[in-house]
């Protein structure tokens, strides 16, 4: 080999060890940044594991009570989360039994065409009378009348035989269809039952929040105890926020991802479909108090979808609004859902706009169900109709 031919051929291999290395750096390096985004998102739930925490033991000195309304509207978040999963489940399964079904009809009707035809097949062998080429051969004197004959006489018997055998698949079909079906029929009984002893639970754990409920009620009857309530609600929420805009600056951003929440006042959708029940400012009836968003009516059980791209700050229990929602959307703005009745997402997930987060409920001690939704930036409230679009009714929330 000559010499030029070396040197060309290490230049080559320099090359490739080069590529490699690089290629290997570079899965290196995106390794390593996967695994301190993990890092960092198992600190940002420690962070709020720890600060639930605080706040449960600060619930335990508000009284058993409290605890008690807790416990039930937690209980009743969880048991409608697992109904709506066996609801989902049990309309699957349904589906797939009617569709067992209604194949099943399909082939009973292939069936009886193929017998019919095989009767009449049956006939058509009488009345030739079974004879044999022997036979068919001494009675004709034609050879082309013979030869025709005889063709037909093959095919008739092939047909003949392919409906026997398509008669039997058929059958065997139908056999194997009918165990599918009673196998799905068992399983749709279970899920039904399921469902039943689900829905006697929540229905029992919803009377029991009603009780206690009522013993809240009877404790805080007087206007200065609804308005130390309202006042220790509010100092409540706003310690939670203040706590999580210190551990927010920790949270890994998708800078490739995150929409800038400034720009898009005016242009968000309302979390909920619905009339607007409280307006934002409107006083709440007690003392000086003014609402610092808007609670916004509809059904109980309805998806709450995430106003825009972010990330879970809060999924959880709070005193005075129930199973709460926020969202961090980065530049120190923040949402929230209040009264949640149950909540499907946790802490450090990552959200895009209209992702459903929540169902609509009446937890945190209300009686009726609708949504409770704040914006706030720094900490402080702001009002929601300023930037959520509603272009046919002021009054409305509308999707």
């Amino acid at each position: 080999m000559s010499l030029f031919f070396l040197i060309i051929l290490l230049a080559f291999s320099v090359e490739i060890f080069a590529d490699n290395a690089a290629k290997n750096t570079a899965n290196n390096n995106l390794t390593d940044r996967q695994k301190a985004k993990s890092e960092e998102l198992d600190n940002l739930r420690n962070v709020i594991k720890n600060l639930q925490n605080k706040l449960n033991a600060a619930r335990s000195s508000q009284g058993v009570l409290r605890n008690e309304l807790r416990a039930h509207e937690k209980k009743i978040g969880s048991i409608s989360n697992d109904l709506l999963q066996i609801n989902n489940q049990l309309e699957t399964q349904t589906q797939t039994l009617q569709e067992q079904q209604q194949k099943e009809q399909i082939l009973q009707q292939q069936l009886s065409q193929h017998k019919n035809t095989l009767k009449q097949q049956l006939r058509a062998a009488y009345s030739i009378g079974q004879q044999d080429y022997l036979k068919l051969l001494l009675n004709q004197q034609n050879p082309a009348t013979l030869g025709r004959t005889l063709s037909y006489y093959d095919y008739f018997i092939k047909v003949r035989s392919e409906n026997v055998i398509e008669v039997k698949s058929k059958i065997s079909e139908i056999e194997q269809l009918q165990i599918a079906i009673k196998q799905q029929t068992i399983k749709l009984e279970s899920i039904q039952k399921s469902q039943s002893e689900e829905i006697h639970s929540l229905n029992n754990t919803k009377n029991q929040r009603k009780l206690v409920l009522t013993k809240l009620n009877k404790k805080i009857r007087s206007n200065s105890n609804k308005l130390k309530k309202m006042r220790g609600d509010e100092k409540r929420l706003e310690r939670l926020l203040h706590a999580l805009m210190q551990a927010m600056p920790d949270i890994p951003e998708q800078v490739e991802t995150l929409i800038n929440f400034g720009r898009q006042k005016g242009r968000l959708q309302w979390p909920v479909k619905g009339r607007i029940r409280t307006k934002y400012g409107s006083s709440r009836k007690t003392g000086k108090l003014k609402w610092q968003g808007v609670i916004i009516n509809a059904k109980e059980g309805k998806e709450v979808r995430a106003i825009s791209h972010g990330q879970i700050a809060f999924a959880d229990w709070l005193q005075g609004y129930g199973l709460l929602v926020i969202i961090d959307h980065g530049d120190s703005f923040m949402s929230l859902y209040g009264f949640n009745q149950s909540l499907y997402r946790n802490p450090g997930d990552w959200i895009e706009a209209g992702e459903t987060i929540a169902t609509v409920g009446n937890s945190g001690g209300n009686t009726k169900p609708g949504l409770y939704f704040e914006i706030r930036r720094n900490g402080k409230p702001i009002n929601p109709s300023l930037w959520c679009s509603d272009k046919t009714n002021k009054n409305s929330a509308r999707r």
